[in-house]
């Protein structure tokens, strides 16, 4: 089974180490994580050969991965032919952005649920197998600590979202 993992810079090392635990798999040229862990890809958009797997992490550097069209493009082209194409987190912005959410379900961070209509997608707060990650099982005082923190984050990642999503050109 062949699994193919975008990597991008500034994404969440978490993200991706956590499914790489259970693919087995190891990307090799560093791409740089969120907080610096260098990620080596085995393979370019160019070279890799068609996957049975795609997931996209999430992370910070999402913002910039929706609008990188040859990233979208790759994203797009495997994602089409792959037999499981998923995400961790707001990586299903970038399955968005790639025009691959349209019509569909999805879900995401909470954070990021509010954009996924812009790619077509239904938002859905199911998570298989565990409950957690949702703000309706957090204190109050926590998701605003959160979102003040991401306040200024939120924005530019809104910015980003609407950007892409002009792209594809789904009414939200």
């Amino acid at each position: 089974m062949r699994i193919a993992a975008v990597v991008f810079p500034r994404l969440t090392q978490l993200d991706l180490t956590a499914p790489y635990e259970v693919f087995s798999r190891c990307p090799d040229d560093p791409v740089r994580s969120e907080f610096g862990l260098p990620i080596a890809p085995a393979a370019t958009f160019d070279g890799t050969p068609p996957c049975d797997v795609l997931f996209c992490p999430g992370g910070p550097g999402v913002n910039d991965a929706i609008l990188d069209e040859k990233l979208l493009s790759f994203v797009r082209s495997q994602g089409t032919r792959a037999s499981y194409v998923t995400s961790v987190c707001s990586g299903a912005l970038i399955l968005g952005a790639a025009g691959l959410l349209n019509g569909f379900r999805a879900t995401t961070h909470w954070a990021a649920m509010e954009f996924l209509p812009h790619f077509g997608a239904t938002p859905v707060e199911e998570r298989k197998p565990f409950a957690s990650g949702n703000p309706r099982h957090a204190e109050q005082a926590t998701v605003e600590a959160v979102v003040k923190q991401r306040r200024e984050a939120q924005e530019r990642r809104r910015e980003a979202v609407l950007k892409a999503a002009q792209r594809l050109r789904v009414s939200s």
